[in-house]
């Protein structure tokens, strides 16, 4: 008996759930600090959003890793962030090299379509110092509103249920709802809701050229010659090889999706139909 009673006090650390800190916790103030932006009108500057934004509520999210299960977290936000003007978001990938960190996260926000700001560290993987985040979490986000961390998540493994709670916790201050197993996204003139598979279809990374073409085709003004020279272009790629030509009627339907421009819509599904011959 004595046996059994010292074992369970020696074991019980074992199965004790340990707790991951990284970043400022609730309550604690939330330090200004300087990125690389990736995308957006400050592309190629340091920029210093958090100054910038204020005592406006915030959703900063720092990325250890970029990869599909990183998507479905991010993704989800950013769609919800699209209806929300009054929630300031930004992207921060704790990039080992800065060059490869900001061709990488122009690279995503092209892919994913992303409407909020992508940046990178100016400090590497530590991230900035003032920031304490923790080497062993993929994902940190933070929301916080007047200078002051209202609300700290640490994710180790990313995924769309991960989103559901980031977007909870936005919703409290700016309003909306958060989705069940149905994404937002956005549309011509109209909200879409994407199913977890249409989503997977989404987030699947296109190469970077083809990713390029895609992103000039969804906003408003993609019409006129310059939208018929980028599907021009994404014709002479995918005429490179029968296995280009599927890949890009695959993912046409859910470029579509997001797609703002009528005219682009038109020039995407007619290039669909003549590559499915």
């Amino acid at each position: 008996m004595k046996y059994l009673s010292w074992l369970a006090v020696c074991t019980a650390p074992l199965f004790a759930q340990e707790q991951i800190f990284s970043g400022p916790q609730p309550g604690e103030p939330l330090p200004p600090f300087k990125a690389l932006a990736a995308s957006g009108p400050d592309s190629g500057q340091e920029v210093d959003f958090i100054a910038r934004y204020g005592d406006a509520p915030v959703l900063l999210v720092f990325l250890r890793d970029i990869d599909r299960n990183v998507y479905r977290t991010l993704w989800p936000c950013d769609r919800y962030a699209a209806g929300r003007p009054d929630l300031r978001v930004l992207y921060v990938y704790l990039a080992p090299d800065r060059v490869d960190g900001e061709r990488s996260m122009r690279a995503v926000a092209k892919s994913l379509s992303l409407t909020v700001p992508v940046a990178v560290s100016l400090d590497g993987v530590e991230g900035p110092g003032a920031y304490g985040l923790n080497k062993q979490v993929a994902v940190t986000a933070i929301v916080a509103k007047g200078g002051k961390v209202l609300y700290n998540r640490t994710i180790v493994q990313p995924g769309a249920s991960e989103a559901q709670k980031i977007i909870a916790e936005c919703v409290k201050l700016v309003g909306g709802r958060v989705p069940s197993d149905l994404w937002l996204a956005r549309g011509p003139s109209r909200t879409l809701w994407l199913t977890q598979e249409k989503l997977e279809e989404t987030l699947q990374p296109d190469p970077p050229q083809l990713a390029e073409a895609f992103a000039r085709m969804t906003p408003p003004h993609a019409t006129g010659i310059a939208a018929k020279r980028t599907t021009q272009e994404i014709r002479a790629w995918a005429a490179a090889s029968g296995e280009r030509k599927q890949y890009v009627v695959r993912r046409i339907p859910a470029v579509l999706e997001i797609c703002e421009s009528d005219e682009a819509r038109q020039l995407l599904n007619t290039l669909r139909e003549e590559l499915a011959r």
